[in-house]
């Protein structure tokens, strides 16, 4: 009786909660009644009490055969669970890969075993099959990012489950062909520019445009039907193109080689000409194709010429090119309309902020006392932002310079009270930079964002102002200062003229960006400081202001005696991860590298104030630093760059950017 009471127990069904009610309510029913019939009748009890034992019996008998039909059902269930899981690994089609902690194969199935070459490759590492695999496995990329991945002529989606180190692979190859074929056919459209061809057209004889013009022809149609390309010419200097992205794709990897080939063979005409191109696809729309593709030329152009610009709708900007220094505008007819455009814009509001990037240098400083002064030639009132607690040591002196100036000092503000006195109507003037996220006050350039100048003499970057009212970007300038002073010669003659202070601050900054007229320099940088010197511009000023501290000049030099020399004439220096280090003097640095013999290009390696490293590049022009900030996050010009990188060590951004100098053109092969 224990036994079977046990059994009940233990059984199924006496495991749910509704079962076990039900019976003890029936138990507790029958109980109550056979109490009741009993106190009536004992006769009628008895009889009662004969008919539950009966129907109990009946119930616990049909009970347990349920319940052993149940346990059959469930182990036979069990079973054939356990046999569909063994014959799903063994034959499904999908493809499952166990490895070691060491990444080595431990087992695989049949189903991936018939994509293998090697029949005996249990216990061989991962990377022996498959590179791409190794790398998921080993988390430098992650599956979920990838669509799929190809292995051989198969494509596959992938699932690593690091938890059972198992590698799941479901092969999509038809569904991969069909999406590639469809990304392959979209539509791209492209635009061509020929870099001054009007300013040396003008000074070429017939024979010689007719060669110059029969080059760009042929070599242009040579490249175009190299690659299915549509192309045709809207002007002398002017080509629109049209192909599928298959097909620009292929010129990309072949790093459009037309830069080069139209740059020598036209510079051994004597007419050395440039092209830049803006290319896009990933649209369905003609005409959003079209107006992309030109944006994307006039980043070119902005950024020098010589390049192509290249973006896909759901990738990043890629540059291509760059690696000569824009040649400068003949005339001052571009600087004549700016100037005018710009006294426009200042005259129409009626208040005026002009700011430069954060940590500002003697050429933001003398750009924003120039621009400072065009307003208040045009009777507008301008305020310069500056965050005097983040200055290095000659803009600092040079503001307390500025203090002796009362209407001077009264315009130069903080950023918070930039914020408290502007409006939405206001001008927000952008000088030497053109990255909103790297202006000294970024809520300012929120507020003012739809009004907004740009006055630059860096290459344009992706981080670019939406819709600005005005660019002047002109790569080819020595600094912004050189710019601004371009712009002086066209405003009113009548009112005030540029004083002494504003002069100095400008041909500083000039000085500072040109490393005191050695580098980047052009006539129109001799004329610019022609005029300043002119107008007052103390140089015993610009020498006190531009003298270093000791201590500056010991690290600095500390950092230099860290320098690698590589074999193709790049020189890397880097600080310590522990010692924190003024931006300015990580610049000093690689400008003094760069004037060593045998050294084509610096990288200086610095952790800054506020935890990020910072990078700052030079070259002499033989190699594009420009392109190798960029990859790392900054930008900036041919031969001056720099960028700043966030949680990260100086070991690892050494080692990021030696990866990128690795994949690099040897400039001493150029």
């Amino acid at each position: 009786m224990k036994s079977l009471f046990n059994y009940f127990i233990k059984s199924t069904l006496w495991r749910d909660l509704r079962i076990r009610l039900s019976l003890i309510s029936a138990l507790v029913i029958s109980i109550i009644a056979l109490i009741v019939n009993f106190a009536i009748n004992a006769y009628l009890g008895f009889a009662l009490f004969i008919i539950l034992v009966v129907l109990f019996g009946i119930a616990f008998y049909t009970f347990s055969i349920f319940n052993a039909d149940s346990n059959e059902y469930v182990a036979d269930l069990t079973e054939r669970i356990g046999d569909a899981e063994q014959e799903a690994l063994i034959k499904m089609p999908i493809g499952i890969l166990l490895y070691t902690d060491d990444h080595k194969i431990e087992w695989i199935n049949p189903y991936l075993a018939h994509y293998l070459d090697q029949p005996d490759i249990l216990g061989h590492p991962i990377s022996e099959i498959s590179s791409v695999i190794e790398d998921i496995v080993s988390e430098k990329k992650h599956a979920g990012a990838l669509p799929y991945i190809k292995w051989g002529n198969h494509y596959f989606e992938v699932v690593n489950q690091k938890s059972l180190n198992a590698f799941y692979m479901l092969e999509v190859t038809r569904y991969a062909k069909i999406e590639i074929n469809a990304n392959d056919r979209q539509l791209a459209f492209g635009q061509i520019a020929v870099n001054n061809y009007d300013e040396i057209s003008d000074s070429m004889d017939d024979l010689t445009l007719s060669n110059v013009n029969n080059l760009l022809t042929r070599e242009l149609n040579n490249w175009a039907n190299r690659y299915n390309i549509y192309m045709k010419k809207t002007s002398e200097d002017h080509y629109i193109f049209m192909c599928f992205a298959r097909d620009i794709n292929e010129a990309k990897k072949n790093n459009f080689k037309i830069l080069d080939l139209i740059r020598i063979q036209s510079s051994q005409l004597n007419a050395p000409l440039t092209l830049s191109m803006g290319i896009y696809y990933g649209e369905d729309n003609i005409n959003a194709l079209a107006k992309q593709a030109q944006n994307n030329l006039d980043v070119a152009q902005n950024r020098g010429g010589d390049q192509v610009v290249f973006k896909a709708s759901d990738s990043p900007t890629e540059y291509f090119g760059g690696k000569t220094d824009p040649l400068g505008k003949r005339t001052h007819v571009r600087a004549r309309s700016i100037s005018f455009a710009v006294q426009e814009q200042i005259t129409r509001h009626q208040q005026v902020f002009v700011m430069g990037h954060a940590r500002p240098d003697l050429d933001v400083l003398g750009a924003s006392l120039g621009i400072r002064k065009i307003a208040a030639m045009n009777g507008v009132r301008c305020y310069i932002v500056v965050d005097s607690s983040k200055v290095h040591t000659d803009v600092k002196r040079l503001l307390n310079v500025a203090d002796d100036y009362d209407e001077i000092k009264e315009d130069i503000i903080p950023p918070e009270k930039a914020l408290k006195i502007s409006s939405p109507d206001d001008l927000l003037i952008l000088v030497d930079h053109s990255k909103p996220s790297m202006s000294v006050s970024p809520d300012l350039y929120q507020r003012l964002s739809q009004n907004v100048v740009i006055i630059d003499h860096h290459r344009q970057g992706e981080d670019f102002p939406a819709d600005p009212l005005l660019i002047y970007i002109e790569p080819y300038a020595s600094s912004t200062c050189e710019l601004v002073t371009e712009l002086f010669e066209y405003q009113p003659t009548n009112l005030a003229t540029i004083s002494k202070l504003d002069a100095t601050a400008m041909l500083a900054g000039i000085s500072v960006d040109t490393q005191s007229f050695k580098f980047h320099t052009g006539t129109r940088t001799f004329d610019a400081a022609s005029y300043l010197r002119s107008n007052g511009a103390d140089e015993k000023l610009i020498h006190n202001l531009l003298k270093e501290k000791v201590s500056n000049y010991l690290a600095m030099s500390k950092l230099i005696s860290t320098m690698d020399l590589r074999d193709d004439g790049i020189a890397i220096a880097h600080g310590e991860d522990d010692l924190v280090y003024d931006p300015v003097i990580g610049a000093q640095a690689a400008d003094t590298m760069i004037s060593l013999d045998g050294i084509s290009a610096s990288f200086v390696i610095i952790k800054r104030e506020d935890g990020t490293i910072g990078i700052s590049a030079r070259s002499m022009g033989d190699f594009n630093v420009q392109l190798v900030m960029e990859k790392m996050g900054g930008g900036g010009h041919l031969g001056n760059a720099a960028t700043q990188i966030v949680d990260s060590t100086i070991a690892e951004a050494k080692e990021q950017l030696i990866e990128i100098l690795d994949q690099a053109e040897d400039p001493k092969k150029k």
